[in-house]
């Protein structure tokens, strides 16, 4: 299961038309829908459903807002089990899941990387960019939202 299944389903049952891919950019999806002409409600479900949409000439970049991260990961999996090769992830969500505060629009960017991360198996990479992020957020007082380790956590679950 890829950590962007469940979101790709919800914009996808928004979509009735056009492509669906993931976005190499600051976003989680890319839709070409603006191109038809009942372009106007498709929109609004996808705002309903917890994304963000920005327009783009044609195209529609799809992001989660707060609020819709936030009611996700309300029903993510528990504790993982850690295995030599997952220690440091654990205990990176482990951390977050402890000392985070909820997701705010600036921290979108953090949650939108991680689920990209986490959907392309990238951890390592994951592990290098959160790590001092996580600990500059601690040092400023301005922690990294618990939803990023319940994300990680949810995805050492399975």
């Amino acid at each position: 299961m890829s950590a962007l299944d469940a979101w790709r389903r919800h914009a996808r049952a928004a979509i009735p038309r056009g492509f669906l891919r993931r976005d190499r950019g600051d976003g989680l999806f890319i839709s070409d829908y603006p191109r038809y002409p009942d372009s106007g409600p498709v929109t609004d479900a996808l705002r309903q459903a917890g994304f963000r949409v920005r327009l783009d000439g044609q195209l529609a970049v799809l992001g989660l807002s707060p609020a819709g991260i936030e009611a996700q990961a309300a029903s993510l999996c528990g504790e993982a089990r850690p295995t030599d090769e997952t220690l440091y992830l654990w205990a990176l969500a482990g951390r977050l899941i402890r000392s985070g505060g909820a997701a705010t629009q600036a921290d979108m960017p953090h949650i939108h990387f991680t689920l990209k991360c986490l959907d392309a198996g990238e951890l390592s990479r994951l592990e290098k960019v959160l790590s001092p992020a996580s600990a500059l957020g601690q040092r400023t007082r301005h922690p990294l939202p618990a939803v990023i380790g319940r994300l990680m956590m949810d995805h050492l679950n399975h």
